[in-house]
């Protein structure tokens, strides 16, 4: 992870080759994690066809752990691949309807994106949770600057109603 931070992708991806190299029976995650970071390093270095190949593994894990795919889509995200980022916050809810960080930033991403039909589809689900983001809700309703979003703004703007409504603990 130091290497990536780095964005040393060359010695991170050998790191992780070598570490993947490794017994690893104990943690049945492990090579998933690394195939993840071995994705991301590969995504650096512009090989984009190997990457993706990756991040299927990472993704045909029956179950990654959630802060694994937080950190992963994360990092997609600063590296310029918002689609594949997409992937792994789309599975992430998949797996966990009830993530809420990963929800919360697949409907940044919608926003950002000016992708309607997917933020039609993902905002009642994260205003459904028990406490969505207000940051999350904020970003995404300055992103909703076309008249037919009205719908999805009024929505927006209720949650964060009810939120000030609410009194801190």
């Amino acid at each position: 992870q130091t290497a990536l931070a780095t964005q040393n992708y060359r010695a991170a991806l050998a790191l992780a080759d070598a570490a993947l190299r490794e017994e690893n029976e104990a943690n049945p995650n492990f090579a998933s994690t690394l195939n993840g970071l071995r994705a991301l390093a590969l995504f650096g270095l512009k090989d984009h066809a190997q990457a993706t190949g990756l991040l299927g593994d990472f993704l045909n894990q029956s179950r990654p752990r959630a802060a694994d795919a937080l950190l992963l889509a994360r990092q997609l995200r600063l590296l310029g691949v918002p689609t594949q980022a997409r992937m792994v916050y789309e599975h992430a809810c998949t797996v966990d309807p009830l993530n809420q960080a990963a929800l919360a930033e697949l409907v940044r991403l919608d926003a950002e994106a000016g992708d309607r039909a997917r933020l039609a589809g993902n905002l009642p689900k994260l205003l459904r949770l028990r406490k969505p983001s207000r940051a999350a809700l904020e970003e995404t309703l300055l992103c909703l600057d076309q008249p037919g979003d009205s719908a999805l703004r009024e929505q927006i703007r209720d949650a964060l109603r009810r939120a000030s409504a609410t009194p801190a603990p």
